[in-house]
């Protein structure tokens, strides 16, 4: 069995041999792509044990130039409303103004407002009586 950083791996020849010092020959996949080193152990079929911290190259080559822009793509979805925001302060009091002329009612409305007087004036009377005779 060989692991590689406690996986277990499919290797070349599918049966490793690893000597009295631990050494083996196997050829691997190495299961990442991030520059570093890390460990292999194989472990055969005697339980003799043996390791090797092999480095994975980094194999990115150096950055190309930028190429043109695309085109800009459609506008997404209107998103969620956002809470409230909080109250700002209060401005400054300014001076008040001047009291503007008032305004004459109009005769008919001076009537209907004497008239709905008058009806009031009435109930509160029958009201007042029949609480009084009770």
């Amino acid at each position: 069995m060989v692991g590689w950083e406690g996986t277990v791996m499919v290797t070349f020849p599918k049966i490793v041999e690893v000597d009295l010092d631990g050494e083996f020959v196997a050829m691997v996949t190495a299961l990442t792509q991030i520059h570093g080193s890390y460990t292999i152990s194989a472990t055969d079929e005697h339980d003799n044990v043996g390791s090797a911290p092999p480095t994975v190259p980094d194999m990115r080559g150096p950055t190309g130039a930028t190429g043109a822009t695309g085109a800009t793509g459609p506008a997404g979805p209107k998103g969620d409303t956002g809470e409230t925001g909080s109250i700002g302060l209060t401005g400054p009091a300014r001076p008040q103004g001047e009291q503007g002329p008032t305004a004459a009612l109009p005769v008919a409305m001076v009537g209907g407002l004497t008239t709905l007087a008058a009806a009031i004036g009435a109930i509160v009377t029958i009201i007042a009586q029949r609480r009084f005779k009770a």
